[in-house]
């Protein structure tokens, strides 16, 4: 992500999920990837919007948000860090093949189904799509639709109040 991909659409801070205009530093697998994705009360609770903010101050629009990460023999700072969380399960002894970094999109995939939220709007927050020609008709879902449906999304068990800011509202 580059600090570009945060806006506020209607009123709702957004991250906008694409690929660059070079084509080489950020890609979306398919067109249905392009999409926006309303930001989680959550994450606007540990500071997310404050270090976008703090970020956009020290670098051009254009900049990585974490530009620490390196970027991969590919080009894209995804591979590196995929790697890294591989090398961290082996060390703290989690081998399930199945739990790997691309796990997280299926727990996502899974909070979206308990929290109950319309398949399209699943489509829309996930970039998934049925194929269909009537995917295309339209403008597709509000910011403000989107964003109250992922405001629903949760994660029971897990507690992130450790790392609140303690300016940040929800």
């Amino acid at each position: 992500m580059t600090l570009d991909d945060f806006e506020v659409q209607d009123g709702t801070d957004i991250i906008l999920i694409r690929g660059s205009d070079d084509g080489e530093t950020k890609r979306v697998k398919t067109a249905a990837g392009h999409r926006f994705v309303p930001v989680h009360p959550e994450l606007k609770r540990i500071g997310l919007l404050t270090f976008v903010t703090d970020q956009r101050a020290k670098h051009p629009a254009d900049a990585a948000l974490f530009p620490e990460l390196p970027a991969g023999t590919t080009g894209y700072r995804s591979d590196p860090f995929s790697k890294f969380f591989a090398r961290f399960l082996d060390k703290v002894g989690i081998t399930d093949q199945k739990k790997v970094f691309h796990s997280f999109r299926h727990n996502y995939r899974d909070a979206l189904r308990e929290a109950d939220i319309s398949i399209e709007k699943v489509r829309a927050l996930g970039g998934w799509t049925t194929g269909n020609t009537e995917d295309a008709y339209g403008k597709g879902l509000s910011a403000g639709t989107l964003a109250a449906a992922i405001k629903t999304v949760g994660y029971p068990g897990l507690d992130l109040s450790h790392l609140y800011l303690s300016n940040e509202a929800s």
